[in-house]
């Protein structure tokens, strides 16, 4: 019978986060204003999100909310949720992290029947997909 072993002295969340912080950022040269969306049929119930930004250049990464974007206590979940979406993809998409953006939310619309903090962050991250993809089409451009 094989002890398991605890490797709780070792901080993989902490080690992560300093990995991702100290690695390059790679640099990011224009304005894109991408939506994310998350839509979905889930047996019997619906997952309803729909989120805005506006991502540019910045010296540190940075996160604003456009003037009328409802910041009550619910839809700051969502906010963040929506957030830390983006931030799963920017972070890991490519060989470095994406950190020194500044981040317009520009709309959050909850559905008040179908959305959740899941939905959000999943439309958080087709946003950070279509940011990606974005960034991508423009460096072929140039």
């Amino acid at each position: 019978h094989v002890q398991p072993r605890s490797v709780a002295t070792v901080k993989y969340l902490e080690k992560w986060a300093e990995s991702l912080l100290a690695a390059p950022s790679l640099s990011h040269s224009k304005v894109v204003r991408v939506d994310g969306v998350r839509d979905a049929h889930l047996g019997p119930r619906m997952e309803v999100a729909r989120v805005s930004f506006l991502i540019e250049p910045a010296a540190v990464f940075e996160v604003v909310t456009a003037d009328g974007v409802d910041l009550s206590p619910e839809n700051e979940r969502f906010l963040t949720s929506a957030i830390f979406g983006l931030l799963d993809v920017i972070m890991l998409a490519d060989y470095c992290p994406i950190r020194d953006i500044k981040v317009t939310v520009v709309a959050l619309v909850p559905d008040p029947v179908s959305s959740s903090q899941m939905a959000f962050r999943h439309a958080g991250r087709d946003a950070g997909r279509r940011f990606m993809e974005a960034r991508h089409q423009n460096e072929k451009a140039t």
